[in-house]
């Protein structure tokens, strides 16, 4: 992950350096979920754009519920219409959503 994306982490503010790439993936990601569902805590939205980016680094997140020791993949990927493109916002943003694994 660090060879692909060079310098990218702010130690200021512990996220993506501000403007680049990969912070605005994570921003487009929480945003969408944090706007999308009504269920999903800013916590979740954080994680679940943090596994968004990772995954294409061949990087999985899991978790498992509170008392469990079953763990499943976090997973988010783009919406999809019915006719396989990608549903957009108002502004054309791509739309995101939980996909989980078992």
């Amino acid at each position: 992950f660090m060879q692909n994306n060079g310098t990218f982490y702010d130690s200021n503010t512990h996220g993506f350096v501000y403007g680049s790439d990969l912070y605005n993936l994570h921003a487009n990601v929480y945003n969408s979920l944090i706007a999308n569902d009504p269920n999903i805590s800013i916590f979740e939205a954080q994680d679940r754009a943090m596994a968004y980016i990772l995954k294409d680094s061949g990087v999985d997140l899991l978790r498992a519920e509170p008392g469990s020791d079953i763990f499943k993949k976090i997973d988010v990927v783009p919406d999809k219409n019915p006719d396989g493109t990608e549903k957009k916002d108002a502004n054309g943003n791509t739309i995101y959503k939980n996909a989980d694994c078992d």
